[in-house]
């Protein structure tokens, strides 16, 4: 029933996952040659779709030929903020965009429109991810995920949650379930893989260690781990406990996933939707095995074209070639992204990622803060770090206190301190959270 309810609702919503998870399965064992011609026949079309019809883009594209597009400025999210109105394409009607906000896992949330067509290749590019373990669209699966804060949010991810045949336990509250009972529910349920962010399925594995279950009567086929860096003790602790394959996700809701690791153990670049650079400072092409700024151009998205976009996180490519006969090319590292959690004194963890579901809320209230930093140096107090202050920042203060309050612990003491300037990481990345608390 949940595989016709899929299968219905991709249909509705535009997307026809299905029959681009098979256009998929054919592409990637394309040689790289026929990729690459593919790759830029695509992107030669992008840029003279931009230049033609996207005001901004008519200004900034001076030559659209794939060749040329290392010409172009680096995108990032406050030139999107600026020019919005600007990134539209008007030949393609506003229904057939879906508006995404970005996570705002740097404390700096941007709006964005993707196509439907684009949304429905960015689930087929995970969705082929999945095959390579033998999983198909409809398999049942848990998520261990963020959980929205207002109502009306709450009951549509529920509604995905049922299409999509998945139980999602929040990764806000793994701490405060009742784990047995729990266990009990996804043993009666057998799901064949589990999805989440690395460091919330690394505790939940230990959760259920502690309470001396056993993870490989699950009998999963696959545990998928995203949104953040998966360190190799993670990894170990994961494939250990439930028994079962370990992969790893690099995906954005800007541009879907842009790699995903096969048994194998390497990261496949999906070519056919993305356009990946890796980039020095000067926004210089690096080769492989060298680390630089990754930056992406969608190839779906007609409607509102993101080229050459930052992604702030840090990564190399690989020169090789894969053994498991997929012909993708492949990613070597990618560094950045890592979450922390927020430590309460009745020995709580709530993960970090809540803040980015705080920041959506924000943007929905209208209280859109440029950017932020949340820093823990001790337990029960959080440090919350505001650009210059003024009116909006006003306003937002006390919800942001309050929403602290009520939903990570009401002791916890919430200060604020307004900057001119919120530092970066070493890496370049702006974090929107750091736990500070010495081990």
């Amino acid at each position: 029933m949940s595989n016709i309810l899929y299968a219905i609702a991709e249909r509705i919503r535009g997307e026809n996952v299905r029959e681009k998870i098979k256009e998929l399965q054919k592409t990637q064992s394309w040689t790289r040659k026929e990729l690459q011609d593919y790759q830029n026949k695509k992107l030669k079309e992008l840029l003279s779709v931009a230049k033609k019809t996207v005001p901004y883009y008519s200004e900034v594209i001076k030559n659209p030929n794939p060749d040329a597009i290392n010409s172009l400025p680096i995108l990032t999210k406050e030139i999107i903020r600026k020019n919005i109105k600007r990134m539209f394409n008007p030949e393609i009607p506003k229904w057939k965009f879906i508006r995404y906000s970005s996570s705002g896992t740097t404390g700096e949330p941007v709006l964005l429109f993707l196509e439907r067509s684009a949304v429905g290749y960015y689930h087929a590019a995970q969705w082929r991810g999945f095959s390579w373990y033998g999983i198909q669209p409809g398999a049942r699966g848990i998520k261990i995920w963020g959980v929205p804060i207002n109502l009306k949010s709450k009951i549509i991810e529920k509604l995905k949650d049922r299409v999509t045949h998945r139980i999602r336990i929040s990764a806000f509250q793994l701490e405060k379930i009742k784990v047995k009972n729990l266990w009990n529910t996804i043993l009666t349920y057998q799901p064949e893989y589990i999805y989440g962010y690395a460091s919330a399925l690394y505790l939940f594995a230990c959760l259920l260690e502690e309470n001396h279950l056993a993870g490989e009567e699950l009998g999963l086929k696959l545990i998928v781990s995203t949104a953040e860096v998966l360190y190799e003790y993670q990894r170990e602790k994961l494939r250990g406990f439930f028994q079962c394959p370990v992969a790893n996700e690099y995906g954005t809701c800007e541009a879907g996933i842009i790699a995903f690791e096969c048994p194998k153990g390497s990261m496949h670049i999906t070519s056919e939707n993305v356009y990946v650079e890796v980039v020095n400072d000067f926004n210089m092409a690096q080769g492989p095995d060298h680390d630089g700024r990754i930056v992406v151009t969608s190839l779906r998205n007609f409607g509102f074209p993101l080229i050459r976009y930052d992604l702030e996180d840090i990564g190399a490519f690989s020169g090789k070639e894969c053994a498991c006969g997929i012909r993708l090319p492949l990613l070597q590292r990618i560094h950045g992204r890592t979450s922390d959690f927020v430590l309460t004194n009745s020995g709580k963890k709530i993960h970090s990622e809540f803040f980015s579901y705080l920041n959506r809320e924000l943007m929905a209230r209208g209280y859109v803060l440029k950017e932020f930093k949340i820093v823990q140096k001790k337990k029960n107090e959080l440090n919350v770090y505001l650009l210059k202050i003024d009116e909006v920042n006003r306003r937002a203060v006390d919800f942001i206190s309050d929403t602290i309050k009520k939903h990570i612990d009401p002791s916890m003491r919430v200060t604020f301190e307004f900057v001119r300037k919120i530092d970066s990481e070493k890496s370049g990345k702006k974090r929107y959270f750091v736990n500070e608390i010495p081990s």
